[in-house]
Order: structure tokens, then C-alpha cells, then sequence
């Protein structure tokens, strides 16, 4: 009777794993729930995983490939998909831009998209390859542009914590997104808001033209270097997986758009020359590349300090305007 007993256990805990890893795969393929999601999503960074996750889980393949926006803050905030969704040639835009959003990150969605045909817009600026992986975008490739960039043996302690968190998130769609839902859990007391009609959920900003930063902001930081922007250990490694994502939707087929995406006049004076010079290196590699399409930040301006609530997001205005102009590239 006892063999028979802890014969079984083993069996009951497969039985249990598989049962767990099947309703993580309905739940999490589910476009209910994907809708659901994005109408709890908080509205803050720690939820841009979960958020990602959402609509790319939305997107049908069957519609005319579609136009997806990559990026920063910059891009989530300053593009609007109701504007360039009416490209000619284009299908339904989709905007994928994260806080902080850098290569590591976006090598990870370009990933998470799968093969299907698309235009991928993806935009960068100055302090793009200076940030570290985000621990809800690392995955295998991560550790390989670390290994190959030669940064290995300089992360540090912390660094190894933020692989190994991110890694093990891997597992399981729900470890990799349990802030984010606690998150929405406390900020709206377990309770589940009404959906929208339709099968769209409407794209929420983070910032609005009441952010705007007084002029003492802006006279208190230009001609001073900020230090948030300058050259760290990651750099080898997010300038390889820039590499990377271009080669990879390149081999693909897909049309690729690089976009030097605007900043606020006087920007460029909070900047090292170490960082400016690398950047512009940056920029005449990307010039040379005849795999894709690279948009100059000059040929969606010209742009006033006005349509700027800082030195790197865009107002309204703003919007409306880089949206228009970069439509009209699009379609040319």
C-alpha cells in the first residue's frame, strides 16, 4: 500500500504541472482576457510587459500586415495610431512603445511578434543605449547580446539578479506579470471595470499637455551635462541588439523604418560629447544601412519648444504633427 501511495505522487505532480502550464495557456492566449488586461492596465512602466503582451495577442493575422511602433516613451506617448493607421498600404497600427525602451527590450518584442509580415517603425534617441534590460523583456537573447558585446564581465551583483529575475519570468506568463496585476488589484479593489464596446481598447497616454515643465525647468538644465544620459556598461550591448533587431526583421522581409525621433531645442546641450559623439556614429551607420528606411529627426520638424512638455516628449501638438509627417514618409 505504501509504494502504490508514493508511486502516485510523482504521476499526481505532472498531472498537476501540465494542468497548471494548460490554463496558462488558455488564459494567457485568451483575447478576452487580452482585453480585460489592457482595460486594467496601471498606468505606469512596471505594467508595460503585460501591456505588450495584450496587444500583440490582439493583433489578427489575417488583417493587412500591420504597422507596429517601437520605442520608448517617446514613441508611446508622441506617435498617434489614429493618424497613421490611414497610411495608404497599411493595416491597423499597433503601439508597442515602452517606458525606457531600448534595444535589450525591443529585440525581446520583435521577438514576441512572430513572423508575420509588418512594417516595423522604430525609433530612438540619444539616451536610448545607455538604459539596462528590463527584467519583463529579458529572455535568452538578452544573455547572448550581454555575451557577445563583451559586457559580461562587467555586470555587476545587482545585474545578475536583474538576469536571473528576468529568466526565470520565462517560465510562466503570470510570474512575469504578477506586479503589474497586483498593481491594478490595488488600484481598483479586485474589481473588474466594464469593457468597452467594440473589440478595441482605446489607447491610454500617460502624459497629457498638462505635464508641461515651466521655463525654469528647461533654464535650470540647459548647458548642463546630464548624467541620466551618459555612456554605461549596456551600451556595447544595446548598440549590438539594435543590430540584431534590424538583421532579424530584415531576414524576414519586413520593411523597417528608423526614425531619429525628435527632441526639444537645447536637448543636445545636456548632452557629454562622449554621448553625442557616439550617437552620431550611430546615426551614420544607420544612414549606410540599405535594409532600411532611416527618417532624419529633421524631416518631421521643423518643431518649436512649445510642442514639447519636456525636453524629449512631445504635447499634443506635437502629435498631431510628427503623426501627419511621418504618415506622409510612410506612404511615399
Amino acid at each position: 500500500m505504501p509504494s502504490s501511495i508514493s508511486s502516485s505522487r510523482p504521476l499526481a505532480l505532472l498531472l498537476g504541472l501540465g494542468l497548471f502550464i494548460a490554463a496558462e495557456q488558455w488564459l494567457w492566449s485568451s483575447a478576452v482576457v487580452a482585453r480585460r488586461l489592457l482595460a486594467i492596465q496601471p498606468a505606469s512602466a512596471s505594467a508595460d510587459a503585460m501591456g505588450v503582451a495584450a496587444r500583440i495577442r490582439l493583433m489578427n493575422a489575417d488583417q493587412t500586415p500591420p504597422l507596429i511602433l517601437l520605442g520608448s516613451s517617446q514613441i508611446r506617448e508622441g506617435l498617434d495610431c489614429d493618424i497613421l493607421a490611414g497610411a495608404p498600404g497599411l493595416g491597423p497600427c499597433v503601439n508597442l512603445g515602452i517606458g525606457g525602451g531600448a534595444p535589450l527590450d525591443l529585440l525581446h518584442i520583435s521577438r514576441e511578434l512572430g513572423d508575420g509580415p509588418r512594417t516595423l517603425v522604430l525609433a530612438i534617441f540619444p539616451g536610448v543605449v545607455s538604459k539596462s534590460p528590463k527584467s519583463g523583456f529579458i529572455d535568452t537573447s538578452t544573455v547572448r547580446a550581454l555575451a557577445a558585446s563583451g559586457v559580461w564581465s562587467r555586470i555587476t551583483p545587482d545585474d545578475w539578479r536583474l538576469l536571473e529575475t528576468g529568466l526565470a519570468q520565462t517560465l510562466s506568463p503570470t510570474l512575469r506579470h504578477r506586479e503589474a496585476l497586483r498593481e491594478a488589484y490595488r488600484e481598483r479593489g479586485g474589481a473588474w471595470p466594464r469593457l468597452p464596446e467594440g473589440t478595441a481598447v482605446p489607447f491610454t497616454r500617460r502624459t497629457t499637455d498638462a505635464d508641461r515643465k515651466p521655463p525654469i525647468y528647461f533654464a535650470n538644465r540647459i548647458n548642463r551635462v546630464d548624467p541620466d544620459h551618459a555612456l554605461s556598461r549596456f551600451t556595447p550591448a544595446q548598440s549590438l541588439a539594435l543590430d540584431w533587431l534590424i538583421e532579424r526583421e530584415a531576414r524576414a522581409g519586413h520593411r523597417i523604418v528608423v526614425v531619429d525621433f525628435p527632441t526639444r531645442p537645447g536637448f543636445e546641450t545636456t548632452l557629454g560629447p562622449e554621448v553625442r559623439a557616439h550617437y552620431a556614429s550611430l546615426l551614420d551607420r544607420l544612414r549606410a544601412r540599405s535594409d532600411i528606411r532611416f527618417v532624419e529627426a529633421s524631416e518631421l520638424g521643423p518643431l518649436s519648444e512649445n510642442e514639447f512638455i519636456d525636453f524629449t516628449h512631445l504635447d499634443s501638438t506635437g502629435r498631431r504633427l510628427v503623426s501627419e509627417r511621418l504618415k506622409s514618409l510612410l506612404a511615399r
